[in-house]
């Protein structure tokens, strides 16, 4: 497949580069749910929940990047890891901006990806037209979600960095080729997912007592979402009662804590004492002085949000003294430090473990147990079948937690005794999960490889800095191997501001994906798209 611009032509080239499949699919999973919190506590749509004063061992500022996990200290290997979401344009804007200030503050040289073996730089490309032209190139490119953002700053900078693919091509080829069968019957699989969901709510309506039913249809409302993330966490509060203790589940009694507080601040109220202090400032400082506090920029993230109230606050503090109206602006920065505790990863964990532990106690019946059972296994099945699954679920999932065959015996004896009749295919059902399975297996034999293959050119090339970037699913594993081997890793997310649709997101990076890997026979594969110059 050729694709043609006015000023680049793109074909297969001698270095290949695929996207990192799972990286994309995963992440997107994670910030669909960084952006449902962000909403909640700090109201902007931004990933900016968790903030720290600066990325850890890396001069990165933290505008830029938030710390998912520090780097252990004195290590001979210091790596910075970036999770990231594939073909998210903003995402990738702000991988690049980490890359430029990694390469220019920490004098790292090299950058691993997934998706490609060797050499995969794009820096000859430099040559090829005039910087504004490869920008304007470049930009159009990354919209489309055809390059990736260290891609992007490969072809418009001058930066000197090696951009170096970590993969075992046989590895790959197995789970890329396990991806493409399940994304062939990705739709029929879905169908009767949502077959035996209809199915199953039935059953439980006629099966389940009352109180456990409401239960399981307002938490199946919240995964729809059809309710809020702070009234979902009093639901659970509500039914818990004692169970839900600060040492069990401190993030969720952190944000239960933070959404019912008496001390939040009504906006409109905070904006108007805000207003106030402005026009009080007005006549109390002198033009150079107010500039100073720029005041007009509408903070992105709840950082900057921060600053700016602590700047006003000094301000007011410092000209118009204990006069000064600042109560409720006080409480909103008291609220907005709050927020930068949770760590939301662990939020949503521990919601789902205290979820699962509300409906066990719920059900008093074998039957209700089962039931039970079915509907938690039967929302990792339509994950898995989603491609959404991340490394704790996937470890549930190796124990056997999903058996269509055996969900099959258990409804069809208690739809028979309610007069509930189906047309699930527990057959296809059953005969996808192994596929699936594999798909994730596959996965997790690539990590140790990229390892290997990250440390083995370090040590090559004579570099104890480097930074890998790699999706939400393979974050976390990297991770604990690499510090295994002895390195110091500082796992970071790009902060960014999402625009558009996070499903046509999900659909896009499917496409983008198809396109760059095309068969030429059944037994070797070229990449699609790669960039090459010429005009």
């Amino acid at each position: 497949m050729l694709f043609f611009h006015e000023n680049f032509l793109i074909f297969p080239h001698r270095s290949v580069r695929y996207p990192g499949f799972t990286k994309g699919i995963y992440f997107v999973k994670l910030l669909k749910k960084f952006i449902k919190t962000a909403k909640l506590i700090s109201k902007v749509l931004c990933m900016s929940l968790l903030c720290q004063p600066s990325v850890q061992a890396w001069d990165i500022p933290a505008k830029l990047a938030k710390v998912e996990s520090p780097a252990a200290q004195n290590k001979p290997l210091n790596i910075l890891l970036i999770q990231e979401v594939h073909v998210q344009y903003e995402a990738q804007k702000a991988i690049a901006e980490i890359l430029r200030h990694a390469i220019q503050k920490d004098h790292a040289r090299l950058v691993f990806v997934e998706g490609g073996w060797g050499d995969v730089s794009l820096s000859y490309l430099r040559k090829s037209n005039t910087a504004k032209k490869r920008l304007e190139v470049a930009e159009q490119f990354l919209r489309q979600g055809n390059i990736s953002g260290e891609e992007y700053l490969d072809i418009t900078s001058a930066l000197d960095f090696n951009i170096w693919g970590v993969e075992e091509e046989k590895l790959y080829r197995r789970n890329l080729e396990a991806f493409m069968k399940i994304e062939a019957q990705q739709e029929e699989l879905l169908k009767q997912a949502a077959f035996l969901q209809k199915y199953l709510t039935e059953i439980s309506g006629r099966a389940l007592n009352p109180e456990l039913f409401q239960f399981l249809q307002k938490t199946a409302a919240y995964r729809r979402g059809e309710m809020a993330l702070d009234a979902y966490a009093i639901l659970l509060k509500d039914k818990a009662g004692e169970a839900l203790s600060p040492g069990a589940f401190p993030e969720v009694t952190g944000l239960l804590n933070l959404v019912q507080s008496a001390d939040q601040p009504d906006p409109a109220d905070v904006q108007l004492e805000r207003n106030e202090l402005i026009r009080a400032l007005t006549r109390g400082m002198n033009r150079l002085e107010f500039d100073m506090l720029d005041l007009n920029s509408r903070p992105a993230q709840t950082e900057q949000e921060i600053e700016s109230l602590e700047a006003l606050l000094a301000a007011a503090h410092k000209h118009l003294g204990p006069e000064a109206r600042t109560q409720k602006l006080e409480k909103q920065l008291a609220a907005l430090r709050n927020t930068l505790r949770f760590n939301t990863a662990q939020l949503f964990a521990e919601l789902d473990r205290l979820e699962s532990q509300i409906a066990a106690k719920l059900a008093q019946s074998k039957a209700e147990k089962q039931l039970v059972e079915i509907t938690a296994g039967l929302r990792d099945l339509e994950n898995l079948f989603e491609l959404e699954i991340g490394p704790d679920e996937f470890a549930r999932l190796e124990t056997g937690r999903i058996a269509p065959a055996s969900w099959q015996a258990i409804l069809e004896a208690l739809g028979a005794k309610h007069g509930i009749t189906h047309q699930v295919d527990f057959a296809l059902l059953e005969k996808a999960l192994p596929l699936c399975l594999t798909f994730y297996q596959a996965a997790r034999e690539r990590e140790n490889a990229m390892v290997e293959k990250a440390i083995e050119k370090m040590k090559a090339d004579g570099e104890t800095t480097a930074v890998i970037i790699a999706g939400g699913f393979h974050a976390a594993p990297l991770k604990k191997l690499l510090e295994e081997r002895g390195a110091g890793v500082t796992l970071v997310t790009p902060r960014f501001e999402a625009s558009g649709g996070l499903d046509n997101q999900h659909r896009q990076y499917f496409q983008v994906l198809k396109e760059k890997w095309q068969g030429t026979t059944e037994s070797v594969r070229t990449p699609a798209v790669n960039v090459q110059g010429g005009i």
